[in-house]
């Protein structure tokens, strides 16, 4: 186990580890938001209403968010390592397992929950990778960490840039069988990554640290943040789901995927730009985040209720 000291703080094997979470972060979300892509093709070839097939492209993202409890239970008992490794197993093994689908629902088994020995679901194996690469940056990061988590979550926009339109390719070069064989094999990179995420010395943890830790619910303002937060998720995965909407406008499917990838560029620019102002010794971070929500509602507001 690595020893954490001045080499392994804000510099060294932390740029190592900040790497690996850039990446899984590419992956994670490049995954989560691009289902999307696939509305279109699972309405053509299932049949079924828009609102059934809207479960099953936005399940991932869903469940990913909802089992992150789950996810950092499972970091403070086993580590980084461990966990990312099975959460890369889980994600690959969900794709694949599309291959077989001969039904909606299938895809929905295998797409949103896989149960039997491997229990928790694909979402959760997303979870259970994006979880622990983001909280290892705290562990190698001080000075350094709003940073660190800016260039980090900046992965999260590269992901949702290029997916769509590999995603695209796939489906055009080979079919949305076998996409999601290759989507599932390029998932487990994720296992190598995880590697590079040397373990934390127990003695560098705080052994009176419970393994679920509830007393932030107890600040209002943890709690408001909290609800904010699962407002503005609700109404953003609409977002990325509107391909279909796209195609059936007349635009062709490529272009349509390309709707996401807009979406991965903005994403992409916010991170880097907030993570860096973030830095700055005098800025309120809190009230960085209210003024941003606020004018995100400003723009989303109806002209006629103005």
């Amino acid at each position: 186990m690595v020893q954490m000291n001045h080499k392994n703080i804000d510099q060294g094997w932390a740029y190592v580890v900040l790497t690996s979470s850039f990446f899984i972060n590419v992956i994670c979300y490049g995954i989560a938001w691009s289902t999307g892509v696939y509305t279109g093709i699972f309405l053509d070839v299932f049949h079924h209403p828009n609102s059934v097939t809207a479960w099953v492209v936005s399940s991932p993202a869903a469940i990913m968010y909802v089992t992150g409890p789950v996810a950092s239970v499972l970091t403070n008992k086993y580590g980084f390592r461990p966990v990312i490794i099975v959460g890369a197993g889980l994600v690959s093994g969900g794709l694949c397992l599309c291959y077989f689908a001969h039904n909606l629902f299938v895809i929905l088994f295998a797409f949103g929950v896989i149960t039997g020995q491997l229990g928790p679901a694909f979402g959760t194996g997303l979870a259970l990778v994006y979880i622990p690469a983001m909280a290892a940056l705290s562990c190698y990061f001080d000075k350094r960490i709003t940073l660190a988590a800016g260039i980090s979550t900046s992965g999260v926009g590269v992901g949702i840039l290029i997916y769509p339109p590999l995603i695209r390719w796939l489906i055009n070069a080979y079919d949305w069988k076998q996409s999601f064989l290759i989507l599932g094999a390029v998932s487990l990179n994720m296992c190598a990554l995880g590697l590079l995420i040397r373990p934390v010395k127990s003695n560098e943890i705080n052994q009176n640290q419970p393994l679920l830790d509830l007393s932030p619910f107890k600040k209002l303002g943890y709690i408001m943040v909290c609800v904010s937060i699962f407002l503005y998720c609700c109404g953003l995965s609409v977002l990325f789901i509107h391909v279909a909407y796209g195609e059936q406008m007349g635009i062709d499917p490529d272009k349509s995927a390309l709707l996401i990838s807009g979406l991965g560029i903005a994403n992409l620019l916010g991170h880097l730009g907030y993570g860096a102002v973030a830095q700055h010794p005098r800025v309120n971070t809190f009230n960085l985040y209210s003024v941003s929500f606020f004018f995100v509602w400003r723009l989303y507001l109806p002209r006629s209720s103005i």
